[in-house]
């Protein structure tokens, strides 16, 4: 792998929404089930790599399955940079609700001490910036808003989120996501897992409930998000930003119909 430079270019790869655990299931056979989450993060990934690559949330509902993919595809990029999706944050079992203490955040502090156990893997959190040869990557999950009537609804009423995140104050969480965000000057590349604008993908779902964060501004020329099962690129009017949208998303999807990674060169 090459280092990179000031003035060189820049190749990203991008994904998101990968859900691992619905591809490669969980069998209590440990070896098997590293094995075949291995064997399918080779299989998925370009056969030739860039220099970055980012993940935009949601590898998948377990964390060990997370780890053995970042683990397969850091030994081909200079640098990974991943944001936390909702999925990230599931405890959708009673065996994992008690690993965790029925506490998210306990599942998250594991992540981030893999993830921090690694040179070349950076987890972006509130919007801190972050400098990786000549540009500048920010990012956070985007927590979307719970405040209204019609939002609090739709997540109590209809969103896997409200059962199986535990122990985690989404709307303190989203207040927090705005504040963070007014204190980025700027950056070139900001990575979400809720994206900051309508996305095709919100036409599935007949609104943007849960599935939108809006900012007064977007601050970086690239914005790379997901969470909305979508595959675009959008030029925002009025602005300078494209947003950039690669979900692999579930089964029923056919990997083969799309790369895993989409390719910006910067």
């Amino acid at each position: 792998m090459k280092n990179v430079n000031e003035g060189d270019s820049m190749i990203i790869h991008y994904s998101s929404d990968i859900h691992a655990d619905f591809w490669i299931p969980f069998k209590n056979n440990q070896m098997k089930w590293e094995k075949n989450t291995r064997l399918f993060a080779e299989t998925v990934r370009p056969e030739s790599a860039g220099e970055v690559l980012v993940v935009a949330g949601d590898l998948s509902n377990l964390n060990r399955q997370s780890m053995w993919l970042l683990d397969v595809w850091q030994q081909y990029y200079e640098q990974i940079f991943i944001v936390l999706g909702n999925h990230d944050y599931y405890l959708d079992s009673g065996s994992q609700s008690k690993k965790y203490m029925f506490s998210s955040p306990n599942r998250i502090k594991e992540l981030q001490d893999f993830i921090s156990s690694y040179k070349n893997i950076k987890l972006l959190e509130e919007f801190k910036p972050v400098v990786y040869g000549d540009k500048i990557f920010a990012g956070d999950t985007a927590w979307y808003s719970i405040k209204t009537n019609v939002e609090r609804d739709f997540f109590y009423g209809l969103s896997n989120d409200s059962r199986l995140i535990k122990g985690f104050n989404i709307m303190e969480a989203y207040d927090k996501c705005q504040q963070d965000y007014d204190q980025l000057d700027r950056a070139d590349i900001i990575i979400t897992h809720v994206p900051p604008i309508r996305f095709k993908g919100h036409e599935t779902y007949g609104n943007t409930l849960g599935y939108l964060t809006e900012f007064p501004s977007l601050k970086a020329p690239i914005w790379i998000a997901g969470h909305c099962h979508d595959v675009g690129v959008y030029q925002v009017e009025g602005t300078n930003t494209t947003v950039y949208t690669n979900a692999f998303g579930y089964p029923e999807r056919k990997w083969q119909e799309w790369p895993m990674f989409q390719i910006i060169k910067i």
